[in-house]
């Protein structure tokens, strides 16, 4: 079973006898067949035939809409089977030692895309503040390994990011990029606001890719489920930060590919102007599509999307509590 995404404005997907047919421009780029289809997600930029419309509710099959950051609109067929989806991502989500399990490999993962970093940098200009750093990452990833309690998980996760960002600077040419520290909304520096700009394409990348999962975003397991944000969106973030999005956002600075001035700072905040905002998703877009060793030979946005739908797999085919192994 696969899914099928539909992001550019020059795609279309058409039914011809039984199968999808999906074209770029006038070049046909894929075929497959209905019954091996799991889901289809669609931005407004794409266009799809009512009668492939019409074909894949037939076979219960849904059809996510998303907006361009990502939000899913609504969606159209497979309500059965999401609402057992729900249910049984609920039923999972909540037993305490799946909990902890997934929680613990968030956390690992992430404290890992760290130490990565800071290693493949520290190791090249003998920085002896990220060196020291990656230390301290290391002590914190071989804690967390046997961690049985999630606040402890979330209270490591949370002194770990301090220790990375506290050493980001090191990996900067300082006379260029200010650094105070890590800031979300509002950014003060350069640093920070193309790292929050990049963190709301990573964002939409994850929502997007959880929208072919069977799973629901607002649904998680490390983020607090209050309704105010869609938990496991942010959940499946974590693991990418550094890895993806943190390792472009240096490439381009330390690649000349930004300069101060195309940056615009007031005393509220500091924002990309509109040309650095082309400049970003020009690099995004082709780092996120080429494939690299580092991600086992696939893309960024191809590893994230099978990583989503293994996720989504393993959620969804465990077995109830009680049921017979």
């Amino acid at each position: 079973m696969c899914v099928i995404y539909m992001m550019s404005e020059d795609t279309k997907a058409i039914k011809d006898h039984g199968r999808l047919l999906l074209y770029r421009k006038e070049e046909k780029i894929a075929s497959q067949p209905i019954s091996r289809i799991s889901s289809v997600v669609v931005t407004k930029q794409a266009h799809i035939t009512m009668p492939l419309v019409y074909a894949l509710l037939e076979e219960g099959i849904p059809i996510s809409y998303m907006d361009f950051r990502g939000r899913v609109l609504g969606v159209l067929g497979g309500e059965r089977i999401s609402l057992e989806h729900l249910f049984r991502q609920k039923e999972v989500m909540e037993r305490p030692k799946e909990q902890i399990r997934l929680v613990r490999e968030i956390v690992c993962r992430k404290i890992g895309s760290q130490r990565r970093l800071l290693k493949e940098y520290s190791y090249r200009e003998r920085e002896l503040q990220a060196m020291a750093a990656l230390g301290r990452l290391t002590a914190y990833a071989h804690k967390a390994e046997y961690l049985m309690d999630i606040e402890e998980l979330r209270g490591m996760e949370g002194a770990a990011s301090r220790v990375y960002f506290a050493a980001f600077p090191c990996l900067l040419d300082e006379k260029l990029w200010r650094w105070e520290g890590r800031a979300q909304h509002p950014a003060h520096d350069a640093v920070n606001a193309l790292l929050n700009y990049g963190y709301a394409f990573l964002e939409k990348e994850v929502r997007i890719a959880l929208a072919g999962s069977g799973l629901d975003g607002r649904l998680g397991f490390f983020h607090a489920n209050n309704g105010r944000k869609d938990s496991l969106v942010y959940d499946m973030m974590e693991p990418y930060r550094h890895d993806v999005l943190d390792r472009l956002v240096l490439k381009l600075l330390r690649g000349g590919s930004f300069a101060p001035d195309d940056f615009s700072i007031t005393a509220e905040e500091c924002r990309l102007s509109s040309a650095a905002k082309k400049i970003w998703a020009a690099h995004y877009e082709n780092y996120m599509e080429k494939p690299r060793a580092r991600y086992d030979g696939c893309s960024a946005r191809e590893m994230i999307r099978r990583e989503m739908e293994a996720f989504g797999a393993h959620i969804l085919r465990k077995k109830k509590e009680g049921d017979e192994v």
